[in-house]
């Protein structure tokens, strides 16, 4: 609505007098007095005669009413956080348990790889005991390699020694300790 649109619906009275300190008290006083009779008719006025409900009854309805709205946003709000805080707990939680779990599977992996290295360091000191043994009962010094990635690796023996093992292996039922 501009500005001429809102001087049509405002009743603007400019009082003013002779003596400004008569309008100060005793003008201004019944002014008031007046306002507020006239308010107070306003708001006893009824609004539906069935049930008798008033201006003032009314606005106390819609008063009580949008509190209650207020109210129930800020409930609503609240829950709304105490869900969200709830969920980040939750994913915090989560991302905790996956960083343990990672630090227990990489403490099993280094303990599985130290066990494997342990197997080989048994296995190649077995093969070595085999060629010493051999080389001590045929008098004979021998040459091997070992050649592979680590983890993969092969003993390249003569085949001297290949026979004399299998030998040893039928004499102990498929076991050899080395001895």
């Amino acid at each position: 609505m501009d500005k001429e649109g809102m001087e049509k619906d405002v009743l603007r009275m400019d009082l003013s007098g002779h003596q400004k300190s008569k309008w100060r008290v005793r003008i201004k006083a019944s002014l008031v007095r007046a306002l507020r009779r006239a308010a107070d008719q306003i708001a006893e006025t009824k609004i539906n005669p069935n049930t008798g409900e008033t201006v003032a009854s009314e606005a106390s309805k819609l008063t009580t009413k949008g509190f209650e709205a207020l109210e129930s946003q800020l409930d609503r709000q609240t829950i709304e956080n105490q869900l969200k805080q709830a969920q980040i707990q939750n994913t915090y939680e989560e991302k905790e348990n996956l960083r343990v779990q990672r630090k227990k599977t990489k403490a099993e992996t280094r303990k599985l790889n130290a066990d494997s290295a342990s197997q080989e360091l048994a296995n190649f000191e077995k093969a070595i005991k085999i060629i010493q043994q051999f080389e001590k009962q045929s008098s004979k010094k021998l040459t091997f390699r070992i050649e592979g990635k680590r983890g993969q690796e092969v003993i390249f023996l003569p085949k001297d020694v290949v026979g004399y093992l299998a030998e040893r292996l039928d004499e102990n039922k498929n076991t050899y300790d080395g001895e």
